[in-house]
C-alpha cells in the first residue's frame, strides 16, 4: 500500500512539474514576443548565457584570436540565438506535456512522449491508449 501511495506520489510531483514548465515556457514566450518593454525572465538569461557560452567555446578553440575571427563568430551570436529560442520552446512544451501525460497515467513514458508530441505537432492524430491504473488491478 505504502508503495502505491508513492508511486501516485511521484506521479502527482511530476505532473505538477509539467505544469510549472508549461506556465515558465509561456511567461517566457509572452515576454519576449509580446511586451513591448524589456523584461528578463530566468529562462531567456539561462539561454542565452548557454548561447554565449557556445559561441566563446567556439572563440577558445581557435589557433588564432584575431579580432576579424572574434568579428565573424560574434556576427553570428544573435541571428543564431533568435533562430534557435523557438525550438527551445517548442522543446520545452515537448517535455513539459510528457511529464503531464505521464502524470496523469497515459502509458510509458515513451507512450506519453508520443502523444505529446502528437498534440504538439500534428494536431493530435496519436491518442494515448487506455491504460489500467495500478489500483484498478488490485
Amino acid at each position: 500500500m505504502l508503495l502505491l501511495i508513492a508511486w501516485y506520489g511521484l506521479r502527482a510531483f511530476v505532473f505538477l512539474a509539467g505544469v510549472l514548465l508549461v506556465f515558465i515556457t509561456i511567461q517566457s514566450t509572452i515576454h519576449t514576443l509580446i511586451v513591448p518593454r524589456a523584461i528578463n525572465t530566468p529562462l531567456i538569461n539561462w539561454y542565452y548565457a548557454g548561447m554565449n557560452k557556445l559561441f566563446r567555446a567556439r572563440l577558445a578553440l581557435a589557433r588564432q584570436n584575431t579580432y576579424e575571427l572574434r568579428d565573424r563568430v560574434l556576427a553570428m551570436y544573435a541571428p543564431v540565438s533568435l533562430f534557435v529560442l523557438p525550438f527551445v520552446w517548442l522543446t520545452l512544451m515537448l517535455v513539459a506535456y510528457t511529464l503531464i501525460f505521464w502524470g496523469l497515467g497515459y502509458g510509458d513514458a515513451w507512450e506519453s512522449l508520443l502523444v505529446s508530441g502528437s498534440s504538439l505537432l500534428t494536431g493530435s492524430i496519436r491518442l494515448p491508449r487506455a491504460t489500467k491504473l495500478p489500483i484498478e488491478t488490485a
